[in-house]
């Protein structure tokens, strides 16, 4: 059962990685960050660009294309709402590329934080800009 839920978070933030990259070419920049990480409003943006839009129903399963462009957060296969972390606001740390990214928690459903202690919490996590599983 959890190497099902892994297979479709991975399938899912694909795709989201997918439709970031899409909207970032067709709109010139990539959505707007919500407050504390919460990806509502990227989500809709991708949902409400015809290209992306078009790329999620495309690639998502139904469970999913449901939620494309809702102003609502989206969650992983384990239930735990996707962050979105835009270098630009407080959302979280610059990334390694400076492009924003969607992630999720992970089966153990907690994004853990940057601190040494807490790291070990994110080593489940998966996320837009770096190679899934």
């Amino acid at each position: 059962r959890d190497e099902a839920k892994q297979a479709q978070a991975v399938q899912l933030m694909s795709a989201l990685s997918q439709a970031l990259r899409t909207y970032e070419r067709e709109s010139g920049e990539y959505p707007p960050a919500g407050p504390d990480g919460d990806a509502a409003a990227c989500l809709a943006a991708l949902g409400g660009q015809p290209r992306s839009k078009a790329e999620l129903a495309d690639l998502l399963p139904p469970r999913w294309q449901v939620m494309i462009g809702r102003d609502a957060s989206w969650p992983d296969p384990w239930g735990t709402p996707l962050r979105y972390v835009w270098p630009k606001g407080a959302a979280g740390p610059l990334t390694a590329r400076a492009i924003p990214y969607l992630e999720s928690a992970g089966r153990d459903r907690n994004f853990g934080d940057p601190t040494p202690r807490e790291l070990v919490r994110a080593t489940d996590n998966l996320r837009t800009d770096e190679p899934l599983p």
